[in-house]
Order: C-alpha cells, then structure tokens, then sequence
C-alpha cells in the first residue's frame, strides 16, 4: 500500500475519533476539532501542530492532483509517526503492560524503626500504610523528619516505641498520592505528576490497585523515577 494510502486511512481514523471525542456539530474544520480536543485528550495535546500540519499534507493529497497521481506523497517517517498516533488514541498503553511492579506496606501499629529500616534496605522513600484493607496513609521521608523535627527538643527518641500512626499524625500533606488500576492509560501517570508539579506541590506516589481505588488490592508503587521508562513507551 501507497504511504499516501496509510496517510488518508490513519488521517480519516484521527478525525472520526476527534469528531466522537468533541461532539460538537459546530467544529467541523479539522484544525477546529484538533484545538477543542487538545483540551480533553492529552494524547491531541501533545500531538496539536503535527496533526495540523497532517491537516495541511491531507488538503494536498485529496484535492491537487495531476493527470491522476498524487502530488504529495508522504514520506516513511510522517506515515509513521500518524498511524503511531492512532494507536495511542485508539489503543493506548496502560498501566498494565509495565513490568509487574511490586508494593511493601506496613500497618499503623508498626514501630517507626520498622518503617526507616525498610526504606533504607529497600532504597525507597515511601510506604503506604494499611490498617487490613483499608489505607491509611502514605508514609514519606519527609513527613519522618517533619515528625522529627517536633520531637528535636527531646534529647533522646526511642524509635521502637514510636508508631507509624504516630507519624503520619504529623504529615503536612495527606493529599500526596494517588489510585489508579490496571486498565488506567500511562498517559493518565504522567498528567497527575505534571498536574501536581504545575499546582506548586509534589505527588509522591500513585498506588495501583485492582479496582483503581483505594478500597483495592495493592499491586504496586509507581513514582516520578519511573516516568523514563513511561515516557519512552509513549514516544
């Protein structure tokens, strides 16, 4: 098949989805749907000039034409890079295709000296915490000298006979996670840690869970040191 072929059938998918994404009978310009989609898809945010310029290379091949054949046939990179862009609107990575991730959890009773042993052993910086089922918190380095730094006056602090509970009692942030499942595009990762940074405050951790949220089964940990290996699937 003519690259100028793949080009039209991968266009036509974009502008069906953008069409079914607006549902707008007024944004009938391709450009017009690309502008008020990148609004509700991140995956047209990113992608906004290039499918418009995609716009412009579809005008050339559909309508100028001489004795017949197209006068614009696109290259190997541009029909790649457009049907690469379907398949992340129409079949986006999730979560799920990840390696399998793993999750330590501790419960509220625990001693504080569990909690710093296992983050030092585990080379991690937080752990949630679970009372059975139910979460109750999300420990991190920060709210362990935050808990520190009230307790400085005392000259001496017997961690063993300090609570996680105790703890998470002094965290300045309670609202430093977040849940997603296993079907939750990657995309969706990479929004909340931005979305966060962009707000001036820091997302520690998205908790994955069986349902996506914080009533499931804890699947595991994902953390802003893993957006390199996110973002390359998403390239």
């Amino acid at each position: 098949m003519l690259n100028s072929q793949r080009f039209i059938n991968a266009f036509n998918q974009i502008e069906k989805y953008l069409e079914k994404l607006v549902r707008n009978p007024k944004w009938r310009r391709f450009k017009d749907l690309v502008d008020n989609a990148s609004f509700r898809d991140p995956v047209i945010a990113q992608f906004k000039d290039d499918l418009k310029e995609f716009a412009d290379l579809r005008n050339a091949i559909v309508h100028e034409r001489t004795d017949s054949h197209v006068i614009a046939e696109p290259n190997d990179a541009v029909t790649e890079q457009i049907e690469r862009i379907v398949s992340l609107i129409t079949d986006p990575p999730r979560i799920r295709e990840l390696p399998k991730m793993e999750a330590f959890t501790l419960s509220p009773n625990n001693p504080l000296k569990t909690a710093i042993n296992a983050m030092y052993e585990g080379a991690f910086s937080q752990i949630p915490i679970y009372e059975g089922r139910d979460f109750r918190g999300l420990l991190s380095v920060k709210s362990i000298f935050r808990w520190m730094g009230a307790w400085a006056q005392n000259d001496v602090i017997n961690l063993q006979d300090v609570t996680v509970a105790e703890v998470l009692e002094q965290a300045e942030d309670r609202d430093n996670c977040r849940f997603l499942g296993l079907d939750n595009r990657l995309q969706e990762v990479v929004d909340l840690f931005q979305g966060h940074v962009l707000k001036g405050k820091r997302l520690y951790a998205i908790l994955v869970t069986d349902n996506g949220l914080p009533t499931g089964r804890l699947l595991g940990i994902l953390t802003i040191w893993d957006l390199p290996k996110i973002l390359k699937k998403l390239e």
